[in-house]
């Protein structure tokens, strides 16, 4: 057998999450999905259907681990400006989506987040 063609079968291609509206769209099925948790993740038929959303919307196949993944990541994101806005008070503007801080405050948020 050559095992160089095992091993290229065996190792998962590296998948891209830029496009925006696929990403609204995984989250969108994660939150249906969010009926059906086990613990703070999604139990595996609800990943199945999130799967399939994604490939029927947007030809996108992806695998539990790859959604897991960026799943994991979303959260640590969110997390972190979820900490940032409480932290700051009233300098988040909704309205621009964004954190009117200046540079010394940023480096003193970047060096102590929590």
């Amino acid at each position: 057998m050559d095992q160089t063609g095992e091993s290229e079968k065996a190792k998962q291609l590296r998948i891209s999450w830029k496009n925006l509206n696929v990403v609204k769209t995984f989250l969108e099925a994660c939150v249906q999905g969010t009926s059906d948790r086990d613990g703070g993740n999604l139990k595996q038929k609800s990943w199945k259907k999130v799967s399939q959303t994604l490939k029927d919307t947007h030809n996108f196949i992806v695998n539990r681990k790859q959604m897991k993944n960026h799943y994991d990541y979303l959260k640590g994101k969110y997390e972190a400006w979820l900490l940032l806005r409480n932290k700051t008070g009233n300098v988040y503007d909704p309205s621009t989506n964004t954190f009117n801080l200046t540079d010394e405050e940023w480096e003193a948020a970047m060096k102590d987040p929590f």
